[in-house]
């Protein structure tokens, strides 16, 4: 089944962006064949009338490894999960300044991002990337979560646009470090979720995420959100 150009759909259109039925439906052969209409990019854009997560694990067998895929997950209401913080142990404050936060993304992107999706990134987008976080737009701000002074967790949101250009909060990077206890994890994901549902009130939130990033998928999922578009680089 053939993607058709969101032009005649009515929303806010950007060029590269295509609708579809489904995440299933989406090809190798497909992207490939888009991408004469993506302006010289090498990135299109679908989004499925029926998004199901379920569809993406379907996709994630058959699409190409060398096709870079960032599934947006969105949310207008995001569910905090309940949770009894030890505000002796675990805190967190709200941070925007730039060398820290900059310092401490640049080392956990690469780390726990970078090295270890490698095999799909490609040089290209990993530059990109860098780029991005090293040089966010005016209004972005941070939370940092510490333990015993210590961080291990953080994210970072930014005021941006979907594919279809409507108006969001974007989020740029979070982490949560991987050498912690799992009632440690819990703390930091009821921050983390606290923290956005805060700044978004109530408005469209969004969270990029590689296809083959599961943990990740399931992570936004429990917090509400839903894919709602794919994202297919070619090299």
């Amino acid at each position: 089944m053939g993607a058709r150009d969101l032009k005649a759909s009515g929303l806010n259109f950007k060029d590269g962006v295509f609708s579809i039925s489904s995440f299933s439906n989406i090809t190798n052969a497909l992207v490939h064949s888009h991408l004469k209409h993506a302006n010289g990019k090498r990135v299109v854009v679908f989004r499925p009338e029926q998004p199901h997560l379920t569809d993406l694990q379907l996709l994630d067998q058959t699409i190409s490894s060398k096709i870079f895929c960032q599934v947006g997950f969105i949310a207008t209401d995001v569910i905090v999960p309940k949770h009894q913080v030890d505000a002796n142990e675990i805190f967190s404050r709200e941070d925007n300044s730039e060398d820290e936060i900059v310092s401490l993304t640049i080392k956990t992107y690469t780390e726990s991002f970078a090295m270890r999706w490698e095999e799909y990134l490609g040089v290209a987008a990993n530059a990109e990337n860098i780029k991005l976080l090293k040089s966010l737009p005016e209004g972005k701000i941070s939370l940092l979560i510490f333990e015993k002074n210590e961080p291990i967790g953080m994210i970072t949101v930014y005021p941006d646009e979907d594919c279809c250009g409507n108006k969001l909060l974007q989020v740029a990077w979070v982490w949560v470090c991987e050498h912690i206890s799992d009632e440690s994890r819990k703390t930091v994901h009821f921050h983390i979720a606290e923290w956005i549902k805060k700044k978004s009130e109530g408005n469209l939130i969004q969270a990029g995420i590689h296809l083959k990033n599961f943990r990740s998928q399931m992570f936004f999922s429990k917090l509400g959100f839903e894919p709602a578009c794919i994202h297919c680089r070619v090299p």
